[in-house]
């Protein structure tokens, strides 16, 4: 009779059991944590089996491998939702594997330092220009992919900027708010626009864009708040600077430029800015008009 290796057993009943559950609930995730926790279980097994005759040697041996266990249950649990943590993890094992053994403790050396290098970077704060409003609005973007708990934002369409804001580059701006919305994130904007553009049954254009613009976010619920507010109103404003800003979460905050005396900027755990922010925010809400 033949008797299978140790060795091949845990995969070989991983992979049946990764096999079975997608055949049952057609669910690759589930068929694959389903599957590492066989193999898990499997190791556990045999190391208690192999303890009961080597009591002292394997005791140490057992807890490592069942640190191990865990540990790459945790890892695989997090590729499901991050594709960019799958990716360098995939990389960073590649690259162990190929290095030199001569160059291996440099390669460890210097992948310690970025770690603790961004380690570091944590919770500092960051400023910096952004001569070009395309790469701002991309930070923005990013910026509601990943927010938590709110969003104030103010539109002014002056030079034009709610159609080179709202479409072409930046369509799935609306999109990426709504998914925001989803995920329990309050979201509150105001557009700056003419008395024209804000005419309920104007025919203008741009009236019909911001219409469409508007209806799409509403479809967010109650966790999204849109406000308007007549350009010429606030032009009379002289303490309100006219241009189009950002701030979530308390600590990003992004202005555009004003084409004229400076570049936007975008910034992150800079609390002067975002209050500053938040304080005109409030001062334009209450001239606003809900929609």
């Amino acid at each position: 009779m033949i008797v299978p290796s140790e060795k091949i057993v845990a995969p070989v009943l991983g992979i049946l059991v990764a096999i079975a559950f997608e055949v049952l609930f057609w669910d690759v995730q589930y068929a694959l944590l389903a599957g590492i926790m066989a193999i898990g279980v499997t190791n556990t097994y045999t190391l208690l089996s192999e303890a009961k005759e080597h009591k002292n040697h394997t005791t140490s041996t057992i807890a490592e491998h069942i640190r191990k266990i865990v540990d790459v249950l945790k890892i695989q649990n997090a590729f499901f939702d991050d594709k960019w943590l799958n990716s360098v993890f995939n990389e960073l094992v590649e690259l162990i594997k190929t290095t030199h053994p001569h160059d291996l403790e440099r390669v460890k050396g210097v992948i310690s330092g970025s770690l603790q290098n961004s380690k570091e970077a944590i919770g500092s704060p960051m400023y910096y220009e952004e001569k070009n409003e395309l790469e701002r609005m991309v930070h923005i973007n990013r910026a509601v992919s990943n927010t938590q708990q709110y969003v104030c934002a103010v539109t002014f369409d002056t030079n034009n900027y709610f159609e080179n804001f709202w479409q072409g580059v930046n369509e799935d701006y609306v999109t990426v708010n709504l998914d925001a919305a989803k995920r329990g994130v309050m979201i509150e904007r105001i557009f700056v626009m003419s008395e024209a553009v804000l005419q309920p049954k104007s025919k203008d254009e741009k009236a019909r864009k911001f219409r469409a613009i508007v209806n799409s976010l509403k479809k967010g619920g109650e966790n999204i708040k849109i406000y308007a507010v007549p350009l010429e109103r606030l032009q009379q404003q002289a303490q309100i600077n006219p241009v189009s800003f950002f701030i979530c979460d308390g600590v990003i905050a992004s202005e555009a430029g004003d084409d004229k005396e400076y570049f936007g900027y975008f910034s992150l755990n800079r609390s002067d800015i975002v209050e500053k922010l938040r304080d005109r925010f409030a001062s334009i809400k209450l001239l606003a008009k809900e929609l």
